[in-house]
């Protein structure tokens, strides 16, 4: 009785020190980084009309693709659809190349993701994104894509251009500020991307003035 006795302690002393062994062998999997990119510069143009036509251009620098499942596959930003606009026939480009958006209505913003391939860390991305928004006569409230990645805010990088129908002049509030005006063509220079460009405009000269939002509708850094 006793010889079972000490088999059975003998058995069960052996089996432990193989489960510790095991858990201490056992590899330990290795932290996922995520991607980092600074959205460097973009260039959007707006050809103000009922049906507006938007043109957008955004330079994004990779410091490092990340590694794991979380490694960098796409750029996801938000198009925020607050007011009576509608946007349509969103297309897209990366590295003048052709490619298909991912798009994602969610109540008041869309999820617009650009997919990406063969991105290595240290490469720079050019990303083209057009569409067009539809709202009332003599209304312009154009959102502007915002990608998920930030600008550094130490420069002037985000230019907007908006041109005017002819005869057309900005009537009372106006999101940005607009900082220059040549002909029917208004100009931003804007440390930040803003989540939309908004104003009344209609014939004859009209007030303006800047208008302040929530800075929900801002790139903050």
């Amino acid at each position: 009785m006793r010889d079972t006795i000490t088999s059975k302690r003998v058995f069960l002393y052996g089996l432990s020190l193989v489960l510790i062994v095991g858990l201490v062998a056992a590899p330990t999997t290795a932290q996922e980084a995520s991607p980092s990119m600074i959205l460097s510069d973009a260039t959007i143009a707006i050809d103000a009309d009922k049906t507006s036509a938007v043109d957008a251009t955004y330079t994004l620098t990779v410091d490092s693709v990340g590694t794991g499942d979380a490694a960098l596959q796409a750029v996801t930003g938000t198009l925020w659809l607050t007011g009576s606009y509608s946007v349509q026939d969103i297309a897209a480009t990366v590295d003048g190349e052709t490619v298909s958006a991912d798009v994602a209505e969610n109540g008041q913003y869309m999820d617009v993701t650009i997919p990406l391939e063969d991105v290595q860390s240290g490469d720079t991305i050019t990303v083209g994104l057009t569409y067009t928004v539809t709202d009332a006569a003599g209304q312009l409230k154009a959102p502007l894509w915002v990608p998920e990645y930030q600008t550094t805010g130490d420069d002037a990088s985000i230019n907007v251009a908006v041109t005017l129908p002819d005869g057309q002049e900005v009537h009372g509030a106006s999101f940005p500020k607009i900082n220059s005006q040549d002909g029917n063509t208004l100009s931003y220079e804007l440390l930040h991307m803003p989540g939309f460009v908004t104003f009344s405009y209609g014939a004859g000269p009209g007030g303006i003035f800047n208008l302040t939002v929530s800075p929900r509708l801002l790139d903050s850094s």
